[in-house]
């Protein structure tokens, strides 16, 4: 029997696996679902026979039929495994939102300048992916707040200080722009829920 902590920190690497949008390093998966690099490696390590570590450095299924059968109700029957599209999208936007804090944007600059974490940059680049995300989510009191927080007050902070990020985080925040202010799909998931329709 896996134990309660080690289940969660494993079902977080599998719902990015079952529906990520990009691929990523251990290092920078081990950013994006906040947990300790050594537990990501390990985890990959266990499941060794149906993952693998490839040329790029980036996890990945060795077959697809996996991920296709982590999302398959009818033949992933055991709950701690199963991947449920709209829960495992908002757990993915959660975790891509939580990449805009004042916290990251300081360590992603130290970084540029210094070259030393390509992880963190990899993450960073991977939350241009928000809105897919966003568009597939299940509502969570969690998202609302994130998003909340985003667009109140972090989005505007951080697009004043375009000048000093470099092209990637430029990119993140230009995309941001357009989701939130011109993109139909965003607008809509926000706009059509009530608990949320007051922040657009």
């Amino acid at each position: 029997r896996i134990m309660p902590g080690r289940a969660e920190r494993l079902r977080g690497l599998l719902t990015f696996l079952a529906l990520r949008k990009g691929d990523l390093s251990p290092t920078a998966i081990a950013l994006l679902l906040k947990l300790p690099k050594e537990s990501v490696v390990n985890m990959v390590d266990r499941l060794r026979s149906i993952l693998l570590v490839n040329q790029k450095g980036h996890v990945a299924p060795l077959h697809a039929t996996f991920t296709e059968f982590l999302v398959d109700s009818n033949r992933c029957i055991d709950p701690s495994f199963h991947i449920d599209h709209p829960g495992g999208h908002a757990f993915l936007a959660s975790r891509c939102l939580a990449a805009f804090s004042f916290e990251i944007a300081e360590a992603f600059l130290a970084s540029a300048r210094d070259g030393t974490n390509e992880g963190l940059t990899s993450y960073v680049r991977y939350t241009i992916y928000l809105g897919d995300h966003l568009k597939n989510a299940e509502l969570s009191t969690e998202l609302i707040q994130q998003l909340e927080t985003l667009v109140r007050a972090q989005l505007p902070v951080l697009t004043r200080l375009h000048g000093k990020f470099t092209s990637d985080w430029e990119a993140v925040i230009a995309t941001l722009e357009v989701h939130f202010s011109k993109h139909p799909y965003t607008l809509a998931w926000l706009t059509h829920t009530p608990a949320v329709g007051k922040f657009c």
